[in-house]
């Protein structure tokens, strides 16, 4: 049985310095993607996105209205890349930000659709008054079952696999469940970010007016089955509130890929930054599962090898 192939998203907290150089100086498409939202990036901020990415001396971890289009971007162009290599979706799932390049490989909006709602989406919140951070627990299956997190004043965000979850708030109240989880000995990482993603918090931000709404295109019934981070199955009708809902809300990766692991065994590709999608994924399906996961770009991995290796076994 052929493996149905899904393309995988991630979001925020997948930036690294220089994401996609490689292929930026080395492959034509993806360097021509790049220069395509460098365009968009340029028009709306007066700033060059290829700058930000590959030539300042410091990339912008916290500041949303560089890393949010950046991770959008870099999604898009290796879209634009795996393609040029006839490599198809079935199925697309994207989790958080991700949902809005898994909207562009499903034909729902367009390129310069999404990075202008991730522009205006990061525009919005830096208007606002709203900080805070995020905390991913690495793993703990009872501060997630007993919800510790709770007692901090935090929100629970997302539920990436079994024990593995992140959590959303303020700075003081992160840092309170920070020093909990050091005393219980359990592992942490805090996600680069400065702004509460996931919670109620960050509704403040968009002032209860979608900006999105206003983008001149309608949106598009999906020509690829499209796979909700928010409900873990399949979406067939979007409006532009979806995208600030995919933010704001709660979402759970394990149970979107609970759903496509109920369809047919599946070659799940990575089209983020850092595998981080991938990751999630192995960790989510059980060990008897037909089911294969390939990461293409990493800070770890060699991106013509990986390129290579997924089209000689497809």
């Amino acid at each position: 049985m052929k493996s149905k192939i899904v393309f995988l998203f991630s979001g925020q907290g997948s930036q690294y310095p220089n994401m996609g150089k490689e292929l930026f100086l080395n492959h034509p498409i993806f360097r021509k993607s790049i220069e395509n939202s460098n365009v968009v990036f340029t028009n709306r901020l007066h700033r060059s996105l290829i700058d930000e990415l590959y030539y300042n001396n410091t990339f912008h971890f916290n500041e949303l209205l560089i890393t949010h289009p950046a991770i959008v971007a870099i999604e898009i162009a290796m879209l634009e890349t795996i393609k040029a290599y006839n490599v198809f979706p079935d199925y697309v799932f994207g989790q958080s930000l991700g949902e809005f390049v898994a909207a562009v490989a499903s034909g729902v909006w367009t390129a310069s659709d999404a990075l202008e709602a991730a522009i205006e989406q990061a525009k919005r919140v830096g208007r606002s008054s709203v900080s805070g951070g995020m905390l991913t627990v690495v793993s703990s299956v009872a501060h997630r079952e007993f919800k510790v997190y709770e007692q901090y004043g935090l929100y629970l965000a997302m539920d990436n696999f079994k024990g593995h979850f992140t959590v959303s708030g303020s700075l003081t109240n992160l840092d309170r469940y920070q020093h909990k989880l050091e005393t219980d000995q359990i592992l942490y990482s805090r996600v680069p970010v400065n702004v509460p993603f996931h919670s109620s918090l960050i509704l403040e931000g968009f002032n209860g007016f979608s900006y999105l709404g206003g983008l001149d295109t309608e949106l598009s019934t999906p020509n690829v089955s499209y796979v909700s981070s928010l409900n873990g199955g399949l979406k067939k009708r979007f409006d532009y509130q979806y995208f600030d809902q995919v933010v704001s809300s709660y979402s759970d990766f394990s149970k979107g890929i609970c759903y496509l692991e109920q369809q047919e065994p599946c070659l799940y590709i990575d089209l983020g930054p850092s595998g981080t999608s991938a990751n999630f994924t192995k960790r989510s399906i059980a060990k008897e599962s037909k089911s294969y996961v390939y990461t293409i770009l990493s800070p770890y991995t060699n991106v013509f090898r990986q390129l290579e290796k997924l089209t000689n076994n497809l």
